[in-house]
């Protein structure tokens, strides 16, 4: 993850980033950088609260099936704890 984050939607647009759902198939988020620093600078601990802010954000600027928003919640999370363990 890069330090910098993006200014603006249209700046985290450039980075589409992939992740990966429990079935394998892979995605793009538009904003995920953003997405994880600003539920990181929310400061919660907690799984599934970390999870509803993580797909509530994404959910604002990509298209989330609504039968698929358990995989993309915990695909999410694997990606927030892999994205600040990286940092440590």
């Amino acid at each position: 993850m890069d330090d910098k984050v993006p200014c603006c939607m249209a700046d985290a647009a450039k980075k589409v980033q992939k992740i990966t759902l429990s079935n394998g198939v892979q995605i793009g988020i538009v904003g995920l950088d953003c997405v994880l620093f600003e539920v990181k600078n929310l400061g919660r601990t907690d799984e599934p609260g970390i999870k509803a802010e993580m797909l509530g954000r994404v959910k604002a600027h990509n298209y989330v099936p609504r039968n698929a928003e358990e995989d993309y919640a915990e695909a999410l999370y694997r990606e927030y704890l892999g994205s600040f363990e990286r940092k440590v």
